[in-house]
């Protein structure tokens, strides 16, 4: 398993893994190499030292999937990127998998949304207009926190919600067990993301609103590829043009069904079943890449 940045002080570059793993592999024709790339290359702005590095780790990642008999990515645009740095790569999509068991609820609103994870209070601002314009149509009654959280990060999250929707109810269960936060959320009929469009395949906030059968929001970046689909598992909107989302919240059978296929998407494709049988394929194939 690799994630191609953040390795020591001076650049964050592997670049030490591609000769190693070259030896061993020239050391024996039957040896296979299945490498699972959970990061890429940092990307970051101009003005960060990472982003003048994120050529030398393109250089590493491009050696590596030309090494491996297998490339293994969690998502489609992972692979697209991947394909573009190593033409020659064999790469496979194997999702990640969710550690959440689903729970159903005969009382979940479209009115309740959940903010869950460790970056609530970014999470919270990224959306402003969007809280805004939800509590203003009267589409928000409450907002469920949870997550790890000390006791001054609750209260600055709990008085951005105030600042920004005005009077609503705000529930929370922080610092909850794994097998206690579904049930915590299961009343919610949204979940708002932290991540863009492009980044939920391996969102563990998105898996959660999937088993939760909740219609997941996030901002809209590229599409983030099959078998998500934008109006059958998810929702976004541009960055401060809520508007759009807002008309589509107003119809809840359109919304029932989103949560529903979201439901079958993750007891499917994002089921353990589908991933540990993706990988046993792949474990059981030939010796080496021809």
């Amino acid at each position: 398993q690799f994630v191609g940045y953040g390795y020591d002080g001076a650049t964050g570059v592997a670049a030490f893994v591609p000769d190693a793993l070259e030896l061993w592999l020239s050391r024996s024709c039957q040896r296979r190499l299945l490498i699972m790339f959970h990061e890429l290359y940092a990307i970051s702005p101009f003005w960060r030292r990472t982003h003048w590095f994120s050529g030398r780790q393109k250089q590493v990642i491009k050696r590596l999937a030309a090494l491996s008999s297998v490339a293994i990515v969690s998502g489609p645009n992972y692979a697209q990127t991947l394909r573009e740095l190593c033409p020659s790569a064999i790469v496979e999509v194997i999702p990640i998998g969710s550690n959440f068991v689903s729970v159903a609820s005969e009382q979940q609103s479209y009115k309740k949304l959940s903010v869950f994870g460790l970056s609530r209070i970014e999470c919270i601002r990224r959306h402003t207009s969007l809280l805004r314009g939800l509590a203003a149509g009267g589409f928000l009654e409450e907002i469920v926190l949870s997550g790890s959280s000390d006791k001054s990060v609750q209260e600055d999250e709990i008085s951005l919600i105030g600042k920004i929707c005005g009077s609503l109810s705000v529930k929370t269960a922080y610092n909850f067990d794994t097998d206690q936060i579904p049930a915590a959320l299961a009343s919610c009929g949204l979940a708002l993301m932290d991540v863009d469009s492009a980044g939920l395949s391996k969102s563990t906030r998105f898996h959660l609103a999937c088993s939760l059968g909740q219609i997941a929001i996030c901002l809209q970046n590229q599409p983030p590829g099959e078998p998500l689909v934008r109006g059958m598992h998810y929702l976004d909107y541009r960055d401060n043009c809520p508007q759009k989302l807002l008309e589509e919240i107003e119809n809840e059978a359109a919304l029932k069904l989103i949560g529903d296929q979201a439901r079958q998407l993750s007891a499917g494709y994002f089921s353990w079943s589908n991933i540990a049988d993706a990988w046993r394929k792949l474990l059981e194939g030939p010796p080496r890449k021809v």
